[in-house]
């Protein structure tokens, strides 16, 4: 049995283990941040600490003494009673670095210009980070991407997450993460090492997940979907309003000739925080990849590890950011029998310590 353990730490570094009570649940993401939903009893050390003190503050998740997020409260819930009828805390977290990363406003009062010469991308964002440790983000392996890039000028009040998005959502981006790492000091704290990689993840053939007959069948259940609506379009457009009145810079487009021949028109206006029309081209053809045809999401749920060897182990046989073999026949359908992309991890830890997980998926790029 996974043993998770959640521990709650104010900005000073006054630490408490969360004694949780009814269902822990925490999600892991690529590329976004992760959350977590902790409920604890009032009648508690950490209980009276958050309801009295200013209710704010970190949560660390551990799996098997590991760190494996650093979270911080979004909101504390104090007086609703459990399911065991007794007072308590709910608590809502959300991954801290993040929230520091998407408050850093990296010019407030001109343009930003970014980065100040020519290079790869990954490196000179560790350079900007590096240079400013009271952000509270250290530098982990955001060593170089395959992406070299030219300055380009931002839009004033750009903070340093849209920053990150701006290079990495485009067709020659790549993925980030911040990971998990805590310390404090006499002014600030340390919540996260940043990592850039061209791309994060391998391919791991050996945690395969089967459903239905003639199969290992360690999955529990799965979900389909194709997303069509709001998110179809085949007609991009991104205007230039950065830093000039109205927008004097134009607007770029992209556009997919077959998609509108099948689905009609379908057009988007997508805002950006850049005035380059190079990136704002890159940015049009990338939401045009994802959004010509409707998308097709996978969830699986594979069943608890019981420790027969048949079902692979969430973070330590796979991870977000993991290709992994997915086959699903339902109903002598053949639904799925290829490869898959974990984009997300969310855990349900119950009261009695059970863990179960359900996989994120998209077959489309694996």
């Amino acid at each position: 049995m996974a043993e998770w353990k959640f521990v709650w730490s104010s900005a000073g570094g006054v630490q408490y283990e969360l004694p949780c009570i009814d269902e822990r649940k925490i999600s892991f993401k690529l590329n976004q941040a992760g959350s977590c939903e902790l409920t604890v009893p009032l009648r508690t050390d950490v209980g009276r600490h958050i309801a009295t003190g200013d209710g704010w503050g970190y949560i660390l998740a551990y799996k098997n003494n590991s760190l494996r997020m650093v979270l911080e409260t979004v909101s504390t819930d104090v007086g609703p009673a459990s399911s065991e009828g007794i007072p308590s805390v709910a608590i809502v977290g959300t991954e801290s670095a993040y929230q520091r990363a998407a408050g850093i406003i990296l010019s407030p009062s001109t343009p930003y210009r970014f980065p100040t010469s020519a290079g790869q991308i990954g490196t000179a964002l560790k350079s900007l980070i590096n240079a400013s440790p009271s952000w509270g983000i250290r530098d982990a392996a955001a060593g170089p991407t395959t992406t070299s890039v030219d300055p380009s000028l931002f839009e004033q009040g750009i903070s340093l997450l849209s920053l990150i998005q701006a290079w990495a959502f485009r067709g020659s981006g790549f993925d980030f993460r911040f990971d998990p790492y805590f310390a404090v000091d006499s002014t600030f704290q340390q919540v996260g090492k940043f990592e850039a990689s061209t791309v994060i993840g391998t391919t791991r053939s050996s945690a395969v997940f089967e459903f239905g007959s003639d199969t290992r069948a360690n999955l529990t259940g799965y979900s389909w979907k194709r997303l069509g609506g709001e998110h179809l379009a085949n007609a991009i457009y991104v205007p230039s309003n950065g830093t000039s009145a109205g927008n004097t810079a134009g607007t770029v487009a992209a556009a997919d000739g077959p998609a509108l021949a099948t689905y009609g028109f379908r057009g988007a206006w997508v805002t950006a925080d850049f005035e380059d029309s190079a990136l704002r081209t890159t940015l049009a053809q990338e939401h045009l990849l994802y959004r010509k045809a409707p998308r097709r999401v996978l969830s699986i749920t594979p069943y608890p590890d019981m420790g027969a060897g048949n079902v692979p182990a969430p973070l330590v046989d796979y991870g977000v950011g993991d290709i992994v073999p997915v086959k699903i026949t339902d109903d002598g359908v053949n639904i799925v029998n290829g490869n898959v992309r974990v984009y997300g991890l969310d855990f349900t830890i119950d009261k009695d310590g059970k863990e179960s997980v359900e996989i994120q998926t998209s077959p489309e790029t694996a």
